[in-house]
């Protein structure tokens, strides 16, 4: 596991969305995933970091596309993986794709499959061999990692805020907010509010 703070993944992350290297944002983002696992759960491996996605799943979608809560959602996906239950051209798990396919990937130094596309809209979609994942909901990972309760003590490296509602909100005002969070997407659904974003200054 890396040494590196939690906050500065999440700094470096944001660097590299900002540079439209959704990639290089992943690799820092998958330790960042990792760690925070540890934190919340209290075990390392493969299923805290997928039940982290899956418990913040409607949180990162709600934050990066107001009003709607998707969860659930199952990719058809063709791509090898050590589980029995994935068999070549079986439904993924949006958890399943980012451990998989992704983080593995990644860290067995390999580049990321070339039938994951990073759409600059807001597609998704699987099925005829390849996925295709809106590049901001990585946005939405990050975002659940800073308002995540056990990285209340976490600082960013560099200043950035986060967009919300066309009000720009310090970064570091944020972390470990996750009931706050909440609260302002439910308010701001209500009163029909534009996207977010998360960005360095």
């Amino acid at each position: 596991m890396s040494r590196m703070s939690i906050g500065k993944m999440v700094s470096e992350a944001i660097d590299k969305m900002n540079a439209d290297d959704p990639e290089g944002a992943l690799f820092s983002l998958c330790a960042a995933v990792e760690k925070t696992a540890v934190a919340e759960y209290g075990q390392p491996g493969r299923a805290s970091f997928k039940r982290f996605i899956h418990d913040n799943v409607r949180l990162m979608v709600r934050f990066v596309f107001p009003g709607h809560s998707w969860g659930g959602f199952m990719f058809a996906y063709s791509h090898p993986s050590p589980k029995k239950s994935h068999p070549t051209g079986g439904m993924w798990t949006i958890e399943d794709v980012l451990y998989h396919a992704i983080r593995c990937s990644l860290y067995h130094g390999e580049d990321l499959p070339p039938n994951i596309i990073f759409a600059k809209d807001n597609t998704f979609s699987g099925g005829g061999g390849q996925i295709t994942i809106p590049a901001k909901l990585i946005h939405g990972v990050i975002i659940a990692l800073i308002v995540a309760p056990s990285n209340r003590h976490e600082k960013a490296e560099g200043i950035f805020t986060v967009t919300w509602r066309n009000e720009q909100l310090p970064l570091d005002s944020l972390w470990g907010k996750r009931k706050e969070m909440l609260r302002m997407m439910d308010a701001a659904e209500v009163a029909g509010s534009s996207g977010s974003s998360v960005d360095n200054t």
